[in-house]
C-alpha cells in the first residue's frame, strides 16, 4: 500500500512539474510575442524619427526640394502621387532615388513604390540615360502583381526624369542588367517618363 501511495505521489509531483513547465512555456511564448510587437513598433517609430531628423538637417543645411513618386491606392486602380522631399545639395538625382527607397512619409496614406529593404547602390548618368543600381531586394522582396511592377518602374523613371539632364532610366540590380524585376515586365529596356499614371491629389490632401 505504501508503495502504491509513493508511486501516486511521484506521479502527482511529475504531473505538477509538467503543468508548471507547460505554463511557463506559454507565458514565455506570450512574452516573446509581446516583445516582438513592441520591437516592431519601435522600429517603425525609429524610422519615422530618422526621416524627420533627415528632413530637419536638410532644412538647417539649406537643402533643396526633389519630387519622388509613391503608390496611391484608389477605389478601382493604383496610380502614382508626387511627394516633395528636401535633401542636402550635391547629387540631387541620387538623393531623390534614396528618398524613393525610404518610402512615403508617415501619415501620407501612400504606399511604397519599391519593395521593403531595397537600397540604392549607385547612379550614373550618360548621354541622358540614368543607370540606377539597386540592391537585390528590389527583386527578392517583390511580391506584387503586374500593375504594381509597372508602377514601380514608372516611379523610378518619373522621379529621375524630374531632372532635365535625364531622359530615360535603365535599372540595374547589383550592377547588372536583369531580365525582369517582378516577373511580369522586361527590365532590359530604357524606361521613359509616364505621365498617364500620375494621380494629382486635391489641395489639402
Amino acid at each position: 500500500m505504501r508503495r502504491i501511495l509513493a508511486v501516486l505521489l511521484v506521479l502527482a509531483l511529475l504531473a505538477g512539474v509538467l503543468a508548471y513547465t507547460q505554463g511557463e512555456r506559454r507565458r514565455a511564448g506570450q512574452r516573446i510575442d509581446n516583445l516582438e510587437r513592441e520591437l516592431d513598433r519601435l522600429r517603425k517609430e525609429n524610422e519615422t524619427l530618422r526621416e524627420e531628423l533627415s528632413r530637419l538637417k536638410a532644412q538647417r543645411a539649406g537643402g533643396q526640394d526633389v519630387t519622388v513618386y509613391f503608390v496611391f491606392s484608389g477605389e478601382r486602380e493604383f496610380s502614382l502621387v508626387p511627394e516633395v522631399r528636401q535633401v542636402p545639395g550635391g547629387n540631387l538625382p541620387l538623393e531623390a532615388l534614396r528618398e524613393l527607397a525610404k518610402g512615403p512619409s508617415a501619415g501620407s496614406g501612400l504606399n511604397r513604390s519599391l519593395p521593403e529593404g531595397t537600397r540604392v547602390l549607385g547612379l550614373e548618368v550618360k548621354d541622358g540615360i540614368a543607370y540606377a543600381d539597386f540592391s537585390r531586394e528590389i527583386v527578392e522582396n517583390f511580391n506584387w502583381g503586374a500593375s504594381l511592377e509597372g508602377l514601380m518602374v514608372a516611379a523610378i523613371a518619373n522621379t529621375l526624369t524630374e531632372f532635365p539632364q535625364i531622359e530615360g532610366v535603365l535599372v540595374l540590380v547589383e550592377g547588372k542588367q536583369v531580365e525582369t524585376l517582378g516577373g511580369h515586365l522586361s527590365a532590359n529596356e530604357i524606361f521613359r517618363r509616364n505621365e498617364e499614371v500620375i494621380h494629382r491629389l486635391p489641395e489639402g490632401q
